[in-house]
C-alpha cells in the first residue's frame, strides 16, 4: 500500500465557514482510486482567508468567540469537483466528488472538531447530539439528542432517525452495497427510550466508535425516507445548513441557505456552487479569473506560479499529511481473481516507491495500513520483510511468476482493469499495467464514467 498526502477536507471547512464537515475519514477505496480523497488535491488555493466559526458545543464556542469581529456573513463560495457523482447515497459510496457535494446537506450525530487541523480521535464534538456518555465498561454509549432539528421537508428529527441510519449502514438493504459496514461491528443494538436519547450497545470497548461515526460519511437520514421509497440515489433530504437548489448535469451543482437551520446565527454563507470542471487547465484558468473561490489540488508547480502571478491575493493550503490510497478490487467471475498466491504475486509486482514518485509528485510516504511512527504502525524494516512491500528486483518478479504458475495462471494473461475517468486513476491503471507487465500479465483499462464504473464495481459485473 502507498500512503499519499491529503489536506483537502478540513481546509475546506474553515473556509465554508465550519457550517459542516466534508472528511471523509476512514473511508475505503470503492475502485481503482484513493480512499481518503480523489483526484490530485495535494494542495489547496483559496483566495480568501479561511475565517468561521462552528455552532454548538463548548470547543465552537471557544473558537467562536476567538474569531469573533472576523465573520462576515453572506455571500457564495464557489469551488470545483473534477466530475458529476454516480449518485447521492452518501452511506453507498466513498468518492469525494459524493462527499464533497452533498455533506453540507446533512448532519451527523457527532462530527470532527473543524478547527482541528487534522483528525485526532480526541477532537469529536457535538453536532445533533448535545452530549454523551460511556458506561465505566465501555459497552454502552448513551446520546442526548437536540430538540429543534428539522430535515428539509419539514419533518421533525429524532432517534428514530439516528437508530435507522446506524442500522441502513450496518445492514445495508438489498441493493445498497455499504463501503463502512463492518465498522460498526461492535454494535449489538441500538435502542431509542424517548425521541431525544440513543444508546449503542457494544460487544466489547471499541475506542475507534466515535471517530468512525465522527467521519463525514455518517450523514444521518430520516428514518421515515429509509423505510420509505425514498430515492438516496438522486434526491437528498438532510438537516444541514443548506439545501440542494439546482443540479445540472456535467455543469454545476448549486444549494442555498437552510433558513431553518436549528444551529443559530448558521450557516454564514448564503449559497455554495460545486463546478463539475473535469479538465485542470480549464479549472485554474477558472481560478485565476476568479470564477472560482478554492482550486483543489493544483500541481505542485501551478501552484507555484499561482503564489507569483497573485501573490498575497491567495492561500497555499499544505502540505497536511492525511490518508489515502490507490487499490485494486478484484472481480468475482474468475476463480484465479480468489487465489490468496494470485493476489500476492499482483501485490509483489507494484513498487510503491515508485509509484509514490510517479504518480504523487513525490508527495507521499512508504507504509502500511497504519501511520507509520505510530504506536500501531510497522516499523519499516518489518513492512520491507512482507511480500509486496520488499523492494521490486528480479528475483522478487521471478517470485511472483512462481506463484502465478503454481495458482494455473498462463502466460500472457489478459485482464481488464475497470478503471474511473480522470487523469489520476487512469495514471493508476497505466501503472498497474506497467508492474502486471513485469510478471507475464497483460491488462488492459477499462475506462468508465464514475457513475457506471461504481454501478459495476458494486454488481460484480
Amino acid at each position: 500500500m502507498v500512503r499519499w498526502l491529503r489536506r483537502w477536507r478540513d481546509r475546506v471547512a474553515f473556509v465554508l465557514g465550519l457550517i459542516a464537515f466534508l472528511g471523509a475519514g476512514l473511508a475505503g477505496a470503492a475502485l481503482i482510486g484513493c480512499g481518503g480523497g480523489d483526484d490530485d488535491d495535494d494542495t489547496v488555493a483559496a483566495t480568501t482567508a479561511p475565517t468561521g466559526a462552528a455552532g454548538d458545543g463548548q470547543a465552537q464556542a471557544t473558537a467562536t468567540a476567538a474569531v469573533g469581529e472576523q465573520i462576515k456573513r453572506g455571500g457564495e463560495l464557489k469551488y470545483d469537483v473534477s466530475g458529476d457523482p454516480p449518485n447521492f447515497d452518501m452511506h453507498a459510496t466513498s468518492t469525494y466528488r459524493v462527499n464533497n457535494l452533498i455533506s453540507l446537506n446533512y448532519n451527523q450525530l457527532i462530527r470532527f472538531d473543524p478547527f482541528q487541523p487534522a483528525e485526532p480521535p480526541d477532537a469529536v464534538v457535538p453536532d445533533l447530539a448535545e452530549s454523551w456518555e460511556s458506561s465505566p465498561d465501555g459497552l454502552t454509549l448513551t446520546f442526548h439528542l437536540v430538540q429543534n432539528a428539522k430535515f428539509h421537508n419539514g419533518q421533525a428529527f429524532t432517534s428514530a432517525d439516528i437508530k435507522a441510519t446506524f442500522e441502513r449502514v450496518a445492514d445495508p438493504p438489498e441493493g445498497v452495497v455499504s463501503p463502512r459496514e463492518g465498522q460498526f461491528a461492535a454494535i449489538t443494538s441500538i435502542e431509542t427510550p424517548d425521541d431525544y436519547t440513543v444508546i449503542l450497545n457494544l460487544s466489547r470497548p471499541s475506542p475507534a466508535l466515535l471517530p468512525i461515526i465522527a467521519q463525514g460519511w455518517m450523514s444521518i437520514e430520516s428514518a421515515e425516507d429509509i423505510l420509505g421509497d425514498f430515492d438516496f440515489k438522486l434526491d437528498s433530504n438532510g438537516t444541514g445548513p443548506l439545501r440542494v437548489e439546482n443540479y445540472q448535469r456535467g455543469n454545476r451543482f448549486e444549494t442555498v441557505r437552510n433558513e431553518e437551520y436549528f444551529k443559530e446565527g448558521l450557516p454564514y454563507l448564503d449559497a455554495v456552487t460545486v463546478f463539475i470542471i473535469p479538465d485542470a487547465s480549464t479549472r485554474l484558468a477558472n481560478f485565476q479569473s476568479g470564477e472560482l473561490d478554492i482550486l483543489r489540488g493544483p500541481p505542485v508547480t501551478d501552484a507555484k506560479a499561482l503564489v507569483d502571478s497573485l501573490g498575497d491575493k491567495i492561500i497555499i493550503d499544505g502540505p497536511m499529511p492525511s490518508y489515502g490510497f490507490g487499490s485494486i478490487n478484484f472481480g468475482q467471475t474468475d476463480p484465479l481473481w480468489r487465489d490468496v498466491r494470485v493476489r500476492r504475486a499482483f501485490s509483489m509486482a507494484m513498487n510503491r516507491v515508485a509509484a509514490i514518485e510517479l504518480l504523487n509528485q513525490g508527495q507521499g510516504f512508504f507504509g502500511g495500513y497504519l501511520m507509520p511512527g505510530g504506536v500501531w504502525g510497522i516499523p519499516t524494516e518489518e513492512l520491507r520483510a512482507i511480500p509486496g512491500y520488499q523492494p521490486v528486483t528480479d528475483e522478487t518478479t521471478a517470485e511472483a511468476r512462481k506463484l502465478l504458475d503454481a495458482a494455473g495462471m498462463p502466460e500472457s494473461k489478459d485482464v481488464s482493469i475497470l478503471t474511473r475517468q480522470g487523469q489520476s486513476y487512469e495514471n493508476l491503471s497505466i501503472y498497474i499495467k506497467d508492474g502486471l507487465k513485469a510478471i507475464g500479465v497483460n491488462a488492459t483499462a477499462n475506462v468508465q464514467e464514475t457513475a457506471s464504473a461504481y454501478d459495476a464495481l458494486n454488481s460484480r459485473s
